[in-house]
């Protein structure tokens, strides 16, 4: 992919959100990483409770949908992230 395309999009993805909105995400991130894996679930279940109220069963399945893409998105930027890092990594040796 073209290194310009790829700045000028981190750009306008940046653009999008205030420096307010992004230590928001930040600090909401860093408070997730805090949680241990049952309430991490257990706030992900009340969440999830509190959004379906309602809501049709048409809404949900949006609503739900769009969640799960946003979710994948993130876990697909963040393995790319974590996979270019370890390529990095001279003690790495992919080929084995």
């Amino acid at each position: 992919m073209n290194h310009g395309f790829l700045c000028y999009y981190h750009k306008l993805v940046r653009r999008a959100m205030s420096y307010e909105d992004q230590e928001a995400m930040n600090q909401f991130a860093t408070f997730l990483i805090g949680l241990t894996p049952n309430e991490f679930t257990a706030l992900a279940c009340i969440i999830g409770f509190l959004l379906s109220q309602n809501l049709n069963a048409a809404a949900q399945q949006s609503a739900g949908n769009f969640f799960e893409c946003v979710g994948q998105v993130m876990l697909t930027i963040s393995g790319q992230n974590y996979a270019r890092s370890n390529f990095n990594d001279p003690n790495n040796n992919f080929m084995n």
